[in-house]
């Protein structure tokens, strides 16, 4: 067996990591924040699955699956109280 031999005098490389703060994503023919797309694709989920539940609701469906997808996307979107003066 051959051996290795490790030199401890040199420090390993740094990696540099890319600030995801100002990243831009390109899409078909426009630039847009990382933050933006990713803000807007939960958002539109968020409100197909409130579509789908309101819509097995009004039909009729009374399962208690769609009551709580109802309310979690609520509780996503209403924002927690607060003892805070002045918000």
């Amino acid at each position: 067996m051959a051996e290795q031999k490790i030199d401890i005098a040199e420090p390993p490389p740094v990696l540099e990591r890319q600030s995801s703060l100002n990243e831009n994503w390109q899409i078909c023919c426009s630039g847009s924040s990382s933050h933006f797309i990713k803000y807007a694709a939960q958002v539109l989920v968020c409100f197909a699955v409130l579509i789908f539940s309101l819509v097995n609701i009004s039909l009729g469906h009374n399962d208690p699956v769609y009551w709580s997808l109802l309310m979690l996307i609520v509780g996503v979107f209403v924002p927690a109280p607060s003892l805070k003066k002045g918000q």
